[in-house]
């Protein structure tokens, strides 16, 4: 059964293809129509989830977004130097024996670059940002911009260095996304090459107790799926200082050394976290919602890049926002906002909606958690839990990459993730850009 039409880059012809998402029993597939034959991948194992995901978007697919859709997370690669040789590196980093490091002032034409498209934030990665010995320079540079400065770490020189992301704060660093996949040291050394887990539990420390954000971010393979309940048993204590978690499903690119059958989808990880005890046991896709679209940010994510379940974190208990708020009627008043960008209409409407499909007694609880997660203050928050996934080498669709709101700064101008990791495809989005 055919879900929707759109088209993709074949790496085989160099060209566009008509394409189309289809559903096969119980998984999704997604079929190119090459004039070479037929290519087909499996992009789903399961059916219901993510139609069920895709649902709750309301968009046409097969169309392109209905506004200009803003990219909000720029990503900025500064080095290609690592102090880790992770078997899963996507980006293959520390395997040039040359290492290259961005000067300050290239890094800031490039900051220049986001600034001027309307960018907020820049997340600085590498390779591993902080082995950049002028990393406090170019973070307060950035900074001085008027952009939010971010660095992606394995955390092993904030917790080898005590005052090191004390400096970084006070050289105006927003957030620190740091990785974490296991607390099992034999998953540790086959996905990472090394059992560096306490070191990493130290800099998640030095980073909520800093007044950073902490965000982390967790590869998921067929290796350490089942410690995912761990993971987010951990990680929740350190909220509200806790921002983000992310599940990035791992892609078999770059430097993978793995097997390929240890590759999972995005409905796994899911169907994982429906049973986690740390999310209170949710137990079914009701809590789990794509990005929303909402035209005033410049919103249209495609809902199968990610799914999210926004966690209300005190104390005491964790639970879904949904057992207080209305979330699809607060999506539904986003998806038909159609009122252009403004302060007003990016930062007051939103939280006007929120309130609007809350319970009346639940609203001054409600604003509690916001300020918790706005702030990093407190000991309320709510911390959205993401399940991100890529696009595969034969899944390259264009309505998709139409709406990605993240990108790499290159020196061609900025290009979404799925494209940048895959440069043999060269996708006619990006050649006509």
């Amino acid at each position: 059964m055919v879900i929707n039409r759109t088209r993709s880059y074949c790496r085989h012809c160099q060209e566009s293809h008509d394409a189309t998402v289809e559903q096969n029993g119980t998984s999704i597939m997604f079929n190119v129509d090459c004039h070479k034959g037929e290519i087909s991948s499996r992009i789903s194992s399961d059916a219901d989830i993510f139609l069920g995901l895709r649902k709750k978007h309301r968009r046409d697919l097969s169309k392109p977004p209905s506004y200009v859709v803003k990219k909000w997370y720029h990503l900025l690669e500064i080095t290609d130097d690592c102090n880790f040789k992770c078997p899963i590196c996507y980006a293959n980093a520390g395997a040039n024996p040359v290492k290259t490091f961005l000067s300050v002032e290239t890094i800031v034409e490039k900051a220049l670059l986001v600034k001027k498209s309307g960018g907020k934030a820049i997340m600085l990665a590498g390779g591993e940002p902080t082995l950049h010995e002028e990393l406090p320079e170019i973070i307060r540079r950035i900074a001085r911009m008027g952009l939010r400065a971010e660095i992606a770490t394995n955390g092993l020189r904030i917790a080898s260095d005590p005052d090191y992301v004390g400096i970084l704060k006070r050289n105006g660093l927003n957030r620190v996304w740091l990785q974490l996949d296991t607390f099992n040291k034999d998953t540790h050394s086959k996905m990472r090459g090394n059992v560096f887990i306490e070191e990493k539990k130290v800099a998640a420390k030095r980073i909520a107790s800093s007044g950073l954000r902490l965000g982390i971010i967790n590869t998921i393979t067929s290796l350490n799926i089942c410690d995912i309940d761990s993971i987010l048993e951990y990680c929740l204590k350190l909220a509200p200082a806790l921002s983000f978690v992310v599940f990035n499903v791992a892609s078999p690119r770059g430097r993978y050394e793995l097997s390929v059958d240890t590759v999972v989808d995005r409905e796994s990880v899911i169907k994982k976290l429906m049973s986690s005890k740390a999310l209170g046991g949710v137990g079914s896709l009701d809590c789990f919602w794509p990005i929303p679209s909402f035209r005033p940010w410049g919103m249209e994510a495609h809902p199968d890049c990610s799914a999210i379940i926004y966690l209300l974190v005190n104390k005491r208990r964790n639970y879904p926002i949904d057992t207080i708020m209305n979330v699809d009627g607060f999506y539904k008043r986003l998806d038909n906002n159609a009122m252009n960008p403004n302060f007003f209409t990016m930062n007051i409407v939103p939280l006007y909606y929120a309130i609007r499909e809350s319970k009346l007694s639940q609203i001054p609880k409600l604003l509690v958690y916001f300020f918790g997660a706005l702030t990093g203050l407190g000991s309320s928050g709510m911390v959205p839990i993401a399940v991100d996934s890529f696009l595969g080498i034969d899944y390259q669709d264009e309505q998709r990459l139409a709406r990605c709101a993240n990108s790499h700064i290159t020196e061609k101008g900025p290009i979404s993730p799925c494209e940048y990791y895959y440069p043999e495809t060269a996708s006619s989005l990006f050649e006509k850009k």
